[in-house]
């Protein structure tokens, strides 16, 4: 499809999740009011539904790999990631 990037994911839903983690809990990552369904799922991880959770970890490893780490910004602001 164009204008999407493959991005294949590396190691389990579990293992993203808490490679994310330290992002959340630095206030590394702040949410739009619209991704309360995201926001609600987070927590209850690794229960219930992952979809949410996993498509989250996986686009902010991608973003911490490809804009924070490999680009090496200074600063750079916070990202804001919606849910639809």
């Amino acid at each position: 499809m164009i204008g999407l990037l493959p991005v294949p994911p590396r190691g389990s839903k579990e293992l993203r999740a808490h490679a994310v983690a330290p992002l959340l809990e630095a206030g590394q990552v702040a949410f739009h009011p619209r991704a309360e369904p995201l926001t609600e799922e987070l927590p209850r991880f690794p229960k219930g539904s992952k979809d949410l959770t996993d498509a989250f970890c996986h686009g902010a490893l991608w973003l911490e790999e490809r804009y924070w780490k490999g680009l090496g910004v200074q600063n750079a602001p916070v990202p804001l990631l919606l849910s639809r």
